[in-house]
């Protein structure tokens, strides 16, 4: 009988190891959660930030009284959302904007004219709307006509 309790003893001190392993492997995928929504505002606005601004700690994010969500990174830009994560507006706070943003997320048309005019490097300031895109250089500004695909020059260095 001794010899039988030591020979499962023996067993189980084998095993043991591979048992807990399976049972805790078992526990973690049942308390992971498969519906994490990755298109949600949050994980948007997430991914901007770290793409555009890696390494740069948000300061601030509030959510306005209409439901746009305004995110401040410190030392650098102000941008604001709309409620399912989409960006509404990146002001550099006096820095110029990331030129890889304005590539990715101007239109073409836009992008190409800001690249002819060679200025990539001296946009402080992005808006758009349904109906138009804003970009700010340091005394002047470009409208972009979405509907149409009309760029209009301003001189004045109008906002939106």
């Amino acid at each position: 009988m001794e010899n039988n309790i030591n020979n499962l003893l023996t067993v189980l001190r084998k095993r043991f190891p591979a048992l807990m392993l399976v049972v805790l492997t078992t526990l973690g995928f049942a308390s992971c959660d498969d519906t994490y929504d990755f298109d949600a505002p949050e994980s948007k606005i997430q991914t901007f930030v770290s793409q555009y601004y890696p390494g740069v700690a948000v300061d601030s994010q509030s959510t306005l009284p209409g439901g746009d969500i305004q995110v401040v990174l410190k030392g650098s830009a102000t941008i604001l959302f709309d409620s399912q994560g989409e960006w509404i507006s990146v002001d550099g706070n006096g820095v110029v904007l990331p030129a890889t943003m304005l590539y990715d997320q101007l239109p073409d048309k836009l992008y190409a004219y800001i690249e002819a005019m060679e200025d990539t490097d001296g946009v402080y300031r992005i808006f758009r709307n349904s109906t138009i895109y804003t970009v700010d250089f340091l005394d002047s500004s470009i409208q972009y006509t979405i509907s149409t695909g009309d760029i209009t020059y301003l001189t004045d260095g109008s906002d939106s």
